[in-house]
């Protein structure tokens, strides 16, 4: 967004719009704005997404146990995790199933706290969650996944993550997602594809 900006932003100042922008790891680019379509950029910005649709994600959840309850403890100041709470709440909804979302409070330095992060767990699972869901969330994911593993074993949670990096570091249950190397790859191919002529940007999904 800092480079591009939004596709429909009225001032584009300060944004790059006449050369071709290929990203990679982008949790959802229609939600943030990037793009207004997934198949049809209709812009100079493509790329590669990292995750598996929510849907699939679910699908993969009650493939291993049933579920009624799913928590989610992440970081309210980051976009593409609201994003990713506000499209599971009523996807959950939708199924009959019950969401308990738990967003990490603000610590002294206006900043969220990992410290609140086995309080929050825990209350997921006095709250009768299931499960809980590791979202593409930069502090719980990448950089407390540790934390976040270990508190849901001593509540007995399971744990389902959606980003590759837990799985590589923390005692996580199971997961679904792209590995980084292969996004980067892909993202690879595609900055190639349009920079020898082959593919034009805006019509690349």
């Amino acid at each position: 967004l800092g480079v591009a900006g939004r596709h429909d932003a009225a001032d584009t100042s300060g944004t790059v719009r006449d050369i071709p922008i290929v990203f990679s790891s982008v949790t959802d680019p229609v939600a943030s704005g990037v793009v207004p379509s997934l198949e049809a950029p209709a812009r100079n910005v493509t790329g590669v997404r990292h995750l598996a649709p929510l849907e699939t994600q679910i699908n993969t959840i009650q493939s291993y146990r049933p579920f009624e309850r799913l928590g989610c403890v992440y970081i309210a100041q980051e976009n593409n995790m609201v994003a990713t709470v506000n499209k599971l709440a009523p996807l959950l909804e939708a199924r009959g199933l019950e969401f308990i979302p738990r967003p990490v409070p603000l610590g002294e330095d206006e900043k969220p706290d990992p410290a609140a992060i086995p309080d929050l767990v825990a209350d997921v699972a006095r709250a009768g969650g299931e499960f809980l869901y590791i979202g593409p969330d930069s502090v719980i994911a990448s950089r407390n996944n540790t934390a976040v593993a270990e508190a849901a074993l001593a509540n007995g949670l399971p744990t389902f993550c959606a980003t590759e990096r837990p799985f590589q570091r923390a005692n996580v249950l199971m997961g679904l997602g792209g590995r980084a190397y292969n996004v980067g790859g892909f993202a690879g191919l595609k900055a190639s594809r349009i920079l020898l002529g082959d593919a034009a940007v805006a019509e690349t999904p």
